[in-house]
């Protein structure tokens, strides 16, 4: 009986031990300081820090600006969270860290932090690390590197080194909603303004990168073996003095990147993105690049040693080059691929000429479209320079919309109902994810459109059933089309349209077939008329 008692005080201490504690800190706190409630809470940011010393311990921090006058550690798995009223014990803003522009350490400095760890609801402002890495926070190496989760923290005019913002060095680190805006990297090789990543792969989601500045990646520099998921971010007005105005990637960095925008970014090289090394190939799915600009590659720069990076409905839109490449300039061995993409009014400042890719691209793209005649006559991509654009997009004088947000359903840039870019593209080029920029589905009706954005049909049921009524086959075919309407009572007369909306034949539809062995090789359109309706299709002809 004795045994079993002194057992079961045994594992009583055990689990009082690793018991996980909520500490509370409010700097006007009176209480008795035990940081146990919010009446008693800590007034020290350091003795709370110091306390919490399990793993899943909570901080809870009142809702206030705390001066920060030397760096804080971090080296448990704790979760600390900012914001709170110490009234209503709920979360209603932010609370602020404030380094004053006090020199020489970063913000924040965890070490070996899992996914576990957390960071919620933080500003991390005014940090002067400038000889060292990371303003705000930093990172550390260390086993597997430190991993933390941060959720709603915003960077705000730091300087590092390396790093303006964020300096992650290994590691997974993962970031949701966070705003990284006004941070500088000075280092005079690298940089990173708002993040240096350093043999480091954080998933980034939901993030806005906003005038940040640096000598390389005034957002992002990935170095070595880097290869963040960027989901959902916006790249916006930064500026680096010499290359990636959003992102550099070098070494062997493959980021991913979907459903993101670049706007108004700029660089001597890479407004957008620079890829600098072979082995860079990123995957850039279902991103925009509008009015970037740079001497090089407005949109995308990808250097003579031959980064190969993978396009999947991206549209290049407003992008100005001073020399060459207002979309996408290649140079020496670089030879990227492309599909389901789309060049429309890029421009070379210089000339005042539609400037949409310099240099080659994969020979295997397809269903691209471009509005520059050379390259649609070289490479078989769909020609637009006939077209304006209010025959391709909703409204693209208005690209952002309204509500002057990118990735929203009221984007200018959603493809017009008549759009040539609609039904165009290779539905096995995107597989993931499967909705557009906006998040609406990818495929809407049969076909993938071209672009980052997908037209959303308002089909009504009888429209439906017409659209699948009737199909062509083969397709792509080298002569003979032969044209199926299962309701055989139908009265049908077809006429064809090159990608110019030019009529190239016009006939009642009689035998159910017609013959296009005299076209010349490319994208038609096919318009059936019946006594139900009217219904377009696409076809190409090799």
């Amino acid at each position: 009986m004795k045994t079993k008692l002194f057992f079961f005080t045994l594992l009583c201490l055990s689990i009082k031990l690793t018991a996980q504690t909520t500490y509370y800190v409010d700097q006007t706190a009176t209480g008795a300081n035990t940081g146990l409630t919010w009446n008693d809470a800590f007034t020290s940011l350091n003795i709370a820090f110091g306390t919490a010393s399990m793993p899943g311990d909570k901080i809870y921090i009142t809702e206030d600006t705390y001066t920060i006058t030397t760096g804080i550690t971090i080296t448990i798995d704790i979760e600390i969270y900012g914001g709170y009223s110490a009234i209503s014990d709920t979360q209603t803003g932010y609370t602020t860290f404030d380094a004053n522009g006090s020199t020489g350490f970063s913000i924040i400095t965890t070490t070996e932090l899992t996914n576990a760890a957390l960071f919620d609801h933080l500003i991390l402002t005014n940090a002067d690390n400038s000889a060292g890495l990371g303003g705000g926070m930093l990172n550390n190496t260390g086993g597997a590197g430190s991993s933390p989760r941060l959720s709603y923290v915003t960077f705000l005019n730091n300087t590092a080194s390396r790093g303006g913002g964020l300096c992650n060095l290994t590691g997974s680190a993962i970031l949701d909603n966070v705003i990284f805006d006004g941070n500088t990297a000075l280092h005079s090789t690298t940089g990173g303004g708002a993040i240096y990543n350093s043999a480091s792969s954080p998933t980034i989601s939901n993030t806005s990168f906003i005038n940040n500045a640096s000598v390389d990646g005034a957002g992002i520099f990935n170095n070595t073996s880097s290869s963040p998921v960027i989901d959902n971010c916006f790249f916006n007005n930064n500026k680096a003095s010499r290359s990636g105005g959003g992102i550099y990637n070098r070494g062997t960095a493959n980021p991913i990147i979907s459903n993101s925008t670049f706007s108004n970014n700029d660089a001597s090289s890479g407004g957008g993105i620079f890829n600098v090394t072979a082995d860079n190939k990123p995957i850039i799915t279902n991103v925009l690049f509008i009015e970037n600009t740079a001497n090089n590659g407005a949109g995308l720069y990808n250097n003579a040693s031959g980064p190969s990076p993978t396009l999947i409905n991206v549209t290049f839109y407003g992008n100005i080059a001073i020399s060459s490449g207002g979309g996408m300039r290649s140079d020496g061995s670089s030879n990227p691929l492309l599909y389901n993409t789309v060049f429309f009014n890029n421009t070379n400042d210089t000339t005042g000429n539609v400037d949409d890719i310099v240099g080659s691209i994969d020979a295997s793209s397809s269903n691209n479209a471009s509005d520059k005649a050379t390259i649609s006559a070289s490479t078989n991509f769909v020609e637009l320079s006939a077209l304006p654009g209010s025959d391709l997009f909703s409204n693209d004088t208005d690209p952002n919309g309204p509500d002057d947000t990118f990735g929203t359903s009221d984007d200018g840039l959603i493809p017009a109902s008549t759009s040539i870019l609609v039904n165009a593209g290779d539905n096995s080029k995107n597989t993931t994810p499967a909705t557009d920029m906006t998040g609406q589905n990818r495929i809407s009706d049969t076909t993938i459109d071209l672009g980052a954005y997908e037209y959303q049909s308002t089909l009504s049921t009888n429209d439906i059933l017409l659209k699948t009524s009737i199909s062509l086959y083969p397709n792509p075919s080298t002569g003979l089309v032969n044209i199926l309407v299962k309701n055989k009572q139908e009265k049908s007369q077809i006429s064809v349209y090159d990608i110019n909306g030019r009529t190239l034949l016009n006939k009642n539809l009689n035998n159910k077939s017609i013959d296009l062995s005299s076209f010349a090789n490319g994208i038609y359109l096919i318009k059936i008329n019946t006594n139900s309706g009217t219904v377009v299709k696409r076809i190409l002809k090799e």
